[in-house]
């Protein structure tokens, strides 16, 4: 019965309120499941792919880094691991210079600002669409 209440009212009220989408992505994650594992992989390489391809063309950060290191976002297709040729991002340089790690399809002023975590050592901005 709680079940049926979240799904009915709860859920569609909190969209609504905070404009974004939870009920599609809990069906995405539905039809995920009844997948296959192959057809997940191939899904989960093919959303790297993007995501990869996306930075090497609109991030300028991850557009230099990956020209210096020689990476090619194809190269996840064949094999993910390939991804351990990306050295890891710290905090330290997104907070250097965060301007460089925005999309260039966005202005940073439409964005939504958000702090990293400030348990043990010192905040960052972080920024984000609604889409994310």
């Amino acid at each position: 019965m709680l079940n049926h209440i979240k799904s009915t009212f709860i859920f569609p009220f909190s969209e609504r309120l905070t404009n974004r989408s939870v009920t599609s992505k809990l069906q995405i994650l539905r039809q995920h499941h009844l997948e296959t594992k192959q057809v997940r992989e191939n899904k989960k390489k093919s959303q790297l792919f993007e995501i990869l391809s996306i930075a090497k063309n609109k991030v300028p950060y991850y557009s230099d880094l990956f020209k210096q290191i020689g990476f090619q976002p194809e190269c996840i297709l064949k094999d993910i691991r390939f991804l351990q040729e990306i050295p890891f991002t710290d905090k330290a340089l997104i907070k250097e210079d965060t301007q460089r790690f925005i999309n260039s399809d966005f202005k940073k002023s439409d964005l939504i600002k958000r702090l990293t975590g400030v348990s043990t050592c010192p905040t960052n901005d972080i920024f984000y669409s609604l889409d994310a």
